[in-house]
């Protein structure tokens, strides 16, 4: 089971489900890129891809999603924590998680404190910032995880990092 947060039109949930995937669920809350995931599926029904539009968050409730640096250019979006989904039955505890939410990483994982503790999954993300990798760092710690940054050393404080968090009892 994977989950692909912050999906954009679909790319890494084709790779996760042409490698393997039982189930991959892909949240994306734009409708762009609702579009061009839901067409992804349509040319491909033997994927086992399921497009959720909404926003993962630290929070059950909608949140606003900023589009533009002028705020009037955002939009009210369904917004869940991966814990509340996985409770609920939604989706099903994940193996891998790639977190990619354009800064908001953070909010991801604070969410999904339970799944974390419980799933262990590996987690791929993506940092904006040192400020960003080094917070999510952090809250990673807090639940076991190691994290290791994935090719060069980041450049400058707004280099994007990427990252990759295991489980220290995982295998």
């Amino acid at each position: 089971i994977c989950l692909d947060v912050g999906a954009y039109r679909g790319y890494i949930a084709g790779v996760m489900a042409l490698a393997g995937a039982s189930r991959v669920f892909v949240f994306e809350p734009l409708p762009e890129n609702q579009r061009a995931i839901a067409r992804l599926c349509d040319l491909n029904p033997q994927l086992p891809i399921e497009l959720k539009r909404i926003a993962v968050s630290d929070r059950d409730a909608p949140t606003w999603l900023e589009g533009m640096p002028d705020l009037s250019m955002g939009i009210e979006i369904a917004s869940s924590r991966i814990d509340s989904l996985i409770e609920t039955g939604e989706i099903l505890p994940p193996r891998i998680i790639k977190i990619d939410v354009e800064g908001a990483e953070l909010e991801v994982l604070r969410g999904a404190g339970g799944t974390l503790g419980s799933s262990r999954p590996v987690l791929f993300l993506e940092a904006h910032s040192a400020a960003l990798e080094e917070a999510c760092r952090a809250e990673l710690a807090i639940h076991g995880y190691r994290v290791h940054r994935l090719g060069a050393e980041a450049g400058g404080e707004e280099q994007t990092r990427h990252l990759i968090g295991r489980h220290a009892h995982s295998r």
